[in-house]
Parts: C-alpha cells; structure tokens; sequence
C-alpha cells in the first residue's frame, strides 16, 4: 500500500486558500466569513464529523481483516507517517503564505488542514479497496477551488459543509 504519487502532485499544485472569502462554488456548501471560518474550525461538532467519517474508513479497512479479506488496514500508520514526512513540510509552508493575507494561519487553521489534508491522502491510498467518502471528495472539491473547508452545519448525516 503506498501513497499515489499523482494524488500528491494535485495536492502539491491546489491554489491553497486563493478564493477565500469569495462564494463558494458549490450548492451545497454553507459560505461564512474569516471569523465564522476561526469559530467553526474550533467546533467540536468539526473535529467530531471528520474523525467520524475518517474513522468510518478505517473501520471497513478492519473488517475486511476480521473476514479473511485482506490486512491492508496495517499500512494506516506507515502512510502516515510518509504522508507527514514528505508532504507535510511543504504542504504547511504553501497554507501559511496563502492564509497570512486573511490573518488565518494560525496553529489551530493549520492544524485542522494538515489533519484534513493527511486524511485525504491516506485515505485516497486505499480508494480501490474502499471508496472515498463523499465527505472527502467534498473537502478536496473545496480545497481545489480555493476555498477553507471549515466546519459542518446541520445533523451528520444530511448536513453540510460550511466553507470560507
């Protein structure tokens, strides 16, 4: 199991945060302001919708162990850890430059995009065992535009992302 080295270049070359504070492209995404963007980042309801879905993927990952079909769940950690090591510094350095302008490149914006972003990226590494959740082919549709996927407004499952 290894990280797509395709799926990296996109990354690599999103116009980070160059839209921000521009309507969001997307008719199902709540559009908010710099500060609305710093207070739903904080939201444990945030924090709680990405680890779930995440979570979610690492779940399918384990059963398909615990019925003999497969123990790639194993590779979690080691794309992890690659993923942080050579993407990450780059990454980050790219998110300060473009949130400075908008005075969000602060450690908890930071932060939540890193973690985002590294799910993403791992998850993608298994989307031809487990298809990608429609919750993160949404981030990365908003990251690619530009945007600062943000927070989560409504219930879990028939809410929406709020977006800067």
């Amino acid at each position: 199991m290894n990280l797509d080295p395709l799926f990296l270049e996109k990354l690599q070359s999103l116009p980070w945060f160059s839209k921000c504070g521009t309507p969001p492209p997307f008719p199902w995404a709540v559009p908010t302001t710099a500060k609305g963007a710093l207070k739903a980042i904080r939201s444990l309801k945030w924090e709680n919708k990405v680890l779930s879905i995440s979570g979610d993927v690492s779940e399918q990952l384990s059963l398909r162990s615990t019925q003999g079909a497969g123990r790639e769940y194993q590779a979690w950690n080691a794309l992890v850890l690659d993923f942080k090591t050579r993407c990450i510094p780059a990454l980050k350095e790219q998110w300060e430059t473009a949130l400075a302008p908008i005075a969000l490149n602060t450690a908890e914006v930071l932060n939540d995009v890193s973690f985002n972003v590294l799910s993403l990226a791992v998850i993608d590494a298994y989307k031809a065992i487990v298809p990608t959740p429609p919750f993160f082919l949404h981030l990365l549709e908003v990251y690619a535009a530009g945007h600062l996927p943000c927070g989560w407004k409504g219930p879990a499952n028939t809410g929406t992302l709020i977006v800067y």
